[in-house]
């Protein structure tokens, strides 16, 4: 019969149950508590009873001030964690930073607010846009294309040769749809050239506002 060896077994179990996991998040927004605990900036994975008290740890404190932006990093965290729980084992799996934005009791703008912001950008790009294409077009000549491809393709001269000219302008709009996959219809699951550049912008912003609060911070 096999022999099982329950002092090896015991340190794996105390190996396993030191073992903590924290994850960043990139962007946090607070409006009344100035007092953040590990909780409010990060997700933990630890045992139960470990992982509430490591959720307790006061991390932060931003103490009385106006609408402002701060930064933590995942240096000071471990150190905030080792100080209560020097027996822990940290392994971090997020972010290097966090972006504490403070907004000293600002209130969400209302949901009318947001929807007339949203159609005010909404007409501005799509006039905007049709001014583009029309100018485009005029630059290049194109309804004399058009004219010279009815000509090709009858033999017969017309100043309006819609029968090119709707279907034209019906493919443009397709090919814009289809191309930016941002509409009523979802052709597929993969993110859209828009979303992608979104999510770009999102991740430079990010960067940039770490490294700006970490220069302000130095002086």
């Amino acid at each position: 019969m096999e022999k099982y060896n329950y002092k090896n077994t015991k340190e794996v179990i105390c190996i396993a149950s030191n073992k903590v996991y924290i994850k960043l998040e990139k962007k946090v927004s607070i409006t009344s508590d100035t007092s953040l605990k590990i909780s409010d900036i990060a997700k933990v994975i630890a045992d139960d009873i470990l992982k509430k008290e490591i959720e307790e740890i006061k991390i932060y404190d931003i103490g009385k001030q106006e609408k402002s932006l701060h930064s933590v990093d995942i240096v000071d965290v471990i150190n905030k964690i080792r100080n209560v729980h020097p027996e822990v084992d940290i392994e971090s799996i997020g972010e290097q930073d966090i972006v504490i934005e403070y907004l000293n009791g600002e209130k969400r703008p209302s949901k009318m607010w947001e929807f007339v912001k949203i159609v005010f950008v909404c007409l501005t790009i799509f006039f905007g846009a049709s001014v583009a294409i029309m100018t485009f077009h005029t630059d290049v000549a194109m309804t004399e294309v058009h004219q010279q491809i009815y000509k090709m393709l009858t033999g017969n001269s017309i100043q309006k040769p819609y029968i090119i000219q709707i279907p034209y302008s019906i493919g443009l709009a397709v090919g814009i749809i289809v191309f930016f996959n941002h509409f009523w219809l979802k052709f597929k699951n993969s993110p859209t050239p828009l979303e992608v550049e979104i999510d770009k912008y999102q991740d430079e912003l990010y960067k940039c506002t770490v490294e700006k609060i970490k220069k302000r911070n130095l002086g």
